[in-house]
Formats: structure tokens, sequence, C-alpha cells
């Protein structure tokens, strides 16, 4: 009834959509190539001195290995636009349709070039701003990002000003965020003793690219608010009485995301409104904040693009989990696998008992040593079997025994 293919990513290498826990090229550098998933799972209550991504990432065969043609992507920029911001390359650029063990991203990612550059784009709300600030695909959009090897991100976004001194047409890049935000997937890590530091949340080496061009303002305290309703008078004048400069609605988890994968980060905000509480009137409507962000998106977008071109002179920062690396270098790396199995048409997988059934048993015999994603890939009968667990030969036998299932119901 079904035709299955494995696809040739079908390897002992974890593929693109884990290529940040691959393991090192023989190649390598001496420091080996550790990532936020590998670091995280040797951290154990320690606050690192530093915090940003190490670009450790030898140039690997990694582009030979998934025939994706991205030579040395380890080193490729990330930007993640925001309301109104989206789209930032010509017809030039191509279309990458990912998925993560956190569902698909916002919107398909382009590939373009800036410069000397290889960036990676990608619309924080979606193509038609389908997604509202609480429910963006945070997690997704990140991991799929990382997943290309994208190391350095930065994240344009609107925000409102606390202060008077900060009008619409302003463009700050904060030092400091404060999270006021609630029930947002905020961590990759939902068990375990893991803690990350997240004292200087910006990357000071991707800041120092931005406020060094002309007319940006250095500095200031980013309020992250739930959304999708604006403040009251009353938050509005709060919020400025604790010295925050600016209040925004996107800003958190992306940061702290970033720092669990070990990118760099750094937020340009540009100033749309001054808030409810400093200036009368109606209050902060949607309309005026998309109607001043297009006013000004095609500077702000050269801004970006030279912030970018300024990274060509600038060393990446250290990371803030080299340390544990060398501290608790005896763990355990967390090995994952995927299989691809092509369909000639999509079995519902609700429906699909005998593979749920032996999905369910193996994670029982692993006592929570393994996790699964098994879904579809966007409308096409691909079925893709992901699993990440403690120990490497319990992940290749798991993967291999659903891709049989899948087979062996595919010839049935």
């Amino acid at each position: 009834k079904f035709t299955p293919m494995i696809s040739a990513i079908d390897t002992a290498n974890a593929s693109r959509a884990f290529h940040h826990t691959a393991a090192p090229s023989q190649a390598a550098a001496p420091v080996p190539a550790i990532t936020g998933a590998i670091a995280l799972g040797r951290v154990r209550g320690r606050a690192p001195s530093t915090h940003c991504a190490r670009l450790a990432m030898p140039p690997s065969s990694h582009a030979a290995r998934t025939g994706s043609g991205m030579a040395h992507n380890g080193r490729m920029i990330g930007v993640i636009g925001g309301s109104g911001f989206y789209s930032f390359f010509g017809s030039d650029a191509r279309s990458l349709n990912l998925d993560t063990p956190y569902g698909e991203p916002s919107a398909p990612i382009t590939v373009g070039r800036v410069g000397t550059h290889e960036v990676a784009f990608l619309p924080r709300h979606g193509l038609s701003h389908q997604y509202s600030p609480h429910t963006v695909p945070y997690r997704a959009n990140m991991w799929a990002l990382r997943a290309l090897g994208v190391r350095r991100v930065f994240g344009p976004c609107a925000v409102g000003s606390l202060t008077p001194e900060l009008g619409p047409g302003a463009i700050v890049v904060p030092d400091q965020l404060v999270d006021r935000t609630r029930d947002r997937g905020d961590t990759y890590f939902d068990s375990g003793g893991i803690h990350v530091g997240f004292a200087d949340p910006y990357c000071p080496t991707l800041r120092a690219a931005a406020t060094g061009l002309p007319g940006v303002v250095d500095g200031g305290t980013m309020v992250v608010v739930q959304g999708p309703r604006f403040s009251t008078r009353a938050e509005s004048n709060w919020f400025a009485r604790e010295g925050f400069t600016l209040i925004n609605m996107t800003g958190y988890p992306e940061a702290v995301l970033a720092r669990e994968l070990e990118m760099c980060y750094a937020a340009i905000a540009l100033v749309t409104d001054l808030d409810a509480g400093i200036e009368t009137g109606g209050g902060v409507r949607a309309i005026d904040v998309f109607a001043e962000f297009e006013k000004n998106l095609v500077p702000f977008k050269k801004l970006v693009h030279e912030a970018i071109d300024r990274l060509g002179g600038l060393e990446p920062a250290w990371s803030a989990l080299v340390a544990a690396h060398a501290l608790r270098a005896d763990r355990p790396r967390f090995p994952q696998r995927l299989v691809n199995v092509r369909m000639k048409e999509r079995v519902p997988l609700e429906s699909w008992t005998e593979l749920r059934d032996a999905q369910a048993a193996l994670e029982a015999k692993a006592d929570g040593g393994l996790r699964f994603v098994v879904r579809y890939s966007g409308t096409e009968p691909l079925l893709r079997i992901m699993a990440e667990g403690r120990d490497a030969r319990l992940v290749d036998e798991a993967v291999e025994s659903l891709a049989e299932i899948a087979t062996t119901s595919a010839r049935a």
C-alpha cells in the first residue's frame, strides 16, 4: 500500500535538525566544539563568568554530510524580524522549511547574503502576523536557527518608550531586560538541576556592532510584558518609576533560549510610541504602532544590514558555558537521531496503534531516558522519527525499531 524510503540522512550523525549536537569533526580545534544542549547538561548550579556563544564549530564536513551547500555555516548569522519586519532579502534568497521537536517555526527560514555573511532570516510573528506575542513558537524558532548553524542572532523589534527622551523613530540597543511574561516555554530543559547565567542577557559583541552606528542609543532596560494587550497607565507609570526605559512583548523568552543554545543574541529596538502613562490621550493603538514601524522600516532594515557588516571585524565573545565543559567533561553527551521514512500517503498518527504502542513501550523501557518526536513534515507524507536519550545505542535501536514498524506497515 505504501512505498517507504529511508532517507539518506539516516546515519549515526545527527541530521540538520540536530546539527548543533553532532559530534565534532576529526579536524576540530583543540577546544571541543560544544553546544548549549551538551554544555547545559553539564552545568549544575554554576554561574559562568561570561555569556555569549563561542564559535568553536570548525570548518567541518557538515555541508558534505547534509548536501546543504552551507560550508562552515557555524558562522551563519540569524535575524528575527518583529512586527512589520517580514522580509529581509530579494528574490534570490532560498527558502527552507524546517521541523523541530517543538513544532514548526513561525515561517519558512530564508537564507541569503549580507556582504560577506550568510544570513538566515525568520519573521517572528509569521509572514502575515498570524502569531500574537504570547503564541509565537519561540522554542521552535530558536531551535530551527541553531539547527542551521546560526551562532549569532540579531532580534529587531518594535517597542514602546517609557521616557519622553526616547520618542518614536529612536533606535535603542538595550543592555538589560525584565521578564513580566507568564506561561511561555522559556527553557529546553524541563528536568534536572540546570541553571544558566543570565545576569547580562545580551551579547556585548553584537551590541557593539549596532551601537557603533550613528544615531543608535546605547543601553536601556526593556521590560517584556505578556500581551497581547497594551499596558494600563498605572502599569506604564509603575514601569517608568522602576527605571525601565522600553516596553516590549517578545524579547523574552527569545534571549534566554538563545543563551541555552549557546547563541549570541542582541535586540535592536525601534521605538514606535510613547507608552500609555508617558503621554496623555487615547493610549497606545496597534494601528499607530504598525504605521510608525512601516514609516521607519527601510532605514531600520538598512541599519540591521550595517550592523551585520560590522561583525566582520569583531571577535566573537566566549561562551558562558565553556567552563562547564572543562569542569564536567565526564558527563555524557545526549545523542540524537533522525530517520525519515517516505510514504506514498499519510497514515493518521492518532490511529496508528502499533506505532504508538511501540513508542510508549520504548519510552517506558528507558525509564525517562528517551524522548521521541514523531510527526509528518508539513503536508508531505514524509514521516520524521526523532529521538534523544542518554544512551546512544538505545537511541539508535529505538529509532530503527519505529522505522521498521513504519516500513513493515507500508509493505502490508
